[in-house]
């Protein structure tokens, strides 16, 4: 299964099939223009099991408040719900429903959002990343590694040549995540910093009224002095996440910190502060922290023992 909206990109997972098919290899597509259409078909147990793996792009269009069938209710914890609307969020349902299924994270790897949704997807959900520059040239030296991958998974770290680059980010976005600050997930700070756009003026301000917004929470808050060094560390993370990948991140203005002396004020980002100036100028990024899905697969993560 590939769940993918894009038709331009459905035809070219269609010309890759159809190449390799009439080679007599055995690979078949089904596409799913959707979270929705991909839960529907995973949810029926004899359809599942036609299925070896599921190849997931992250972003679905969900995130757009008017495009509803882009997004799908289900049934979370306690008689909860939660909304899926991203490739990760399918990609965590499928391997809640059948930890079989074999999983990979497809995106461009230049986008900005890549390192996050390949190495959250690694960490998270032992899925494999997926450059979707690998579908370009059918019957390529790539592209045959692909094949051999999908027909051998158990071959990644010979046949995926994004695999060691993925593992080192996942290994800094665990740390990353693993930051303390407040008591409170790192991940929900890191959701009210990208939603900050451009935001350095009555910065504490901005970022207190959407973590309260974010954790339902109106005694939370973050101060200066003991933000600064908790988000500096969170930059350093940062970094490593995007070691590897295409520099699309304007490196070269990102502050410079030394770990063993973090800064105690936010002077430090007074020109360009990576989380607000960076991520949350991209759409998949600023996604990425605010879907419900995504936010969901870490709960389910940590409820599995991973620490915090």
């Amino acid at each position: 299964m590939i769940v993918e909206n894009d038709p331009g990109k459905q035809s070219g997972y269609r010309a890759f099939e159809r190449h390799y098919r009439a080679k007599r290899v055995d690979i078949e597509f089904r596409i799913m223009n959707s979270a929705p259409d991909a839960i529907a078909t995973l949810s029926n147990a004899g359809e599942r099991c036609e299925f070896d793996g599921v190849i997931a792009d992250f972003g679905l269009g969900g995130d757009r408040p008017d495009v509803w069938h882009a997004r799908v209710e289900v049934p979370g914890p306690a008689g909860s719900k939660y909304t899926v609307s991203t490739g990760l969020g399918v990609l965590d349902w499928a391997h809640a429903a059948d930890p079989t299924l074999r999983l990979w994270a497809l995106t461009n790897d230049s986008a900005a959002h890549a390192p996050l949704f390949m190495s959250a997807a690694t960490l998270w959900l032992n899925a494999k990343p997926l450059s979707i520059t690998r579908f370009d040239e059918p019957g390529g030296p790539l592209a045959d590694r692909l094949v051999e991958e999908l027909l051998k998974p158990e071959l990644h770290a010979k046949l995926n040549p994004a695999w060691k680059r993925v593992l080192d980010a996942s290994a800094a976005l665990d740390a990353m995540l693993n930051v303390e600050y407040s008591d409170e997930e790192a991940f929900d700070w890191l959701h009210a910093l990208t939603s900050l756009e451009g935001v350095h003026r009555g910065f504490i301000k901005a970022l207190n009224a959407r973590i309260q917004a974010i954790t339902q929470n109106p005694q939370r808050r973050a101060f200066a002095n003991t933000l600064s060094p908790a988000m500096a560390a969170w930059q350093i993370y940062l970094e490593e996440v995007h070691q590897g990948f295409p520099d699309v991140r304007q490196k070269n203005r990102w502050p410079q910190f030394d770990v063993d002396h973090l800064p105690r004020a936010l002077k430090a980002w007074d020109s360009f502060n990576p989380f607000t100036d960076f991520l949350a100028v991209h759409r998949e990024c600023r996604e990425f922290f605010g879907s419900e899905d995504v936010r969901f697969a870490l709960t389910r993560w940590r409820d599995g023992g991973q620490h915090r």
